[in-house]
């Protein structure tokens, strides 16, 4: 995958010289200022939070309501309530610890990604206000609440048992997994940068679809538009999906399914926004 973006930053070095420095200079500060110092350890506090007692009593407390709402393993409840806080994808990487350990599947992984695709509420509140936060959450319960026929959960209490903590270990895998973020952030941030300006809409909606954050900071600066903000956090874009599958791989993912239920997501979303 890093050789992968390399070369497609090269290629775009050959076109638009100027703009992928500017775009790799934007991506390196972003990720080193915002990023980094959120992503890692919050990965790392993950691992630390998975070998305690904390997700088996949140899953006994709110897991049969999970089950019955969504048709989704009990261990859903805790993912829900850290996706809330944390946002994507340091769910992904929840999840994909639960997988390896076999206390999760990856239809269970699907369908709980398709209710929980947050971003840190504190990122969105700084752009967007409460407002737009509040419609993301409610629009992803409305498309758990809608899809719960599929992946349903079948006789599987998704029991997770307390992963050993090594510190040294969790340093190891997350340091790969956030060098992996800032590659995915670099390239999709370049190729927003590389495309020519043709208009003000344009250039937000064909950001919103590469890279979240440059798409944030765009619209902040022409429109401030909670449509915009809706789009762009509903559809989270080619990088966040390609973070994801870098930390989910070997894993079986539903792409497809969870694109459909992104949609979905928009749609309830803009529907709200415009009756509020």
């Amino acid at each position: 995958m890093r050789n992968l973006y390399v070369f497609i930053i090269f290629l775009m070095f050959i076109i638009r010289k100027d703009n992928v420095i500017l775009g790799a200079v934007s991506a390196l500060s972003f990720w080193s200022k915002n990023l980094f110092p959120i992503l890692f350890p919050t990965f790392i506090l993950v691992d630390l939070i998975l070998s305690t007692t904390l997700p088996k009593y949140v899953s006994k407390v709110f897991g049969r309501f999970f089950k019955v709402l969504f048709k989704s393993p009990p261990i859903s409840a805790f993912v829900f309530f850290l996706s809330l806080l944390c946002g994507t994808p340091t769910n992904a990487k929840l999840l994909k610890s639960m997988c390896d350990e076999g206390s999760i599947k990856s239809q269970d992984i699907n369908k709980i990604l398709s209710f929980c695709f947050f971003f840190n509420p504190f990122l969105i509140i700084s752009f967007a206000g409460i407002k737009v936060l509040l419609i993301i959450w409610i629009s992803n319960i409305l498309v758990g609440i809608i899809s719960r026929n599929n992946y349903k959960t079948e006789n599987n209490d998704g029991i997770l048992t307390q992963i050993p903590f090594s510190l040294s270990r969790s340093v190891g895998i997350n340091l790969d997994i956030i060098l992996n973020i800032l590659g995915s952030v670099t390239v999709f941030m370049c190729v927003s940068y590389v495309i020519p300006f043709i208009s003000p809409t344009i250039n937000v909606i064909s950001s919103s679809f590469l890279e979240l954050s440059t798409a944030m900071y765009k619209n902040k600066l022409y429109f401030n538009s909670d449509y915009l903000y809706i789009f762009m956090f509903s559809i989270g874009g080619i990088s966040i999906f390609s973070q994801i599958k870098s930390i989910m791989k070997d894993t079986s993912i539903d792409y497809k399914y969870l694109i459909k239920t992104r949609l979905l997501s928009l749609i309830i979303g803009l529907f709200i926004c415009f009756i509020t």
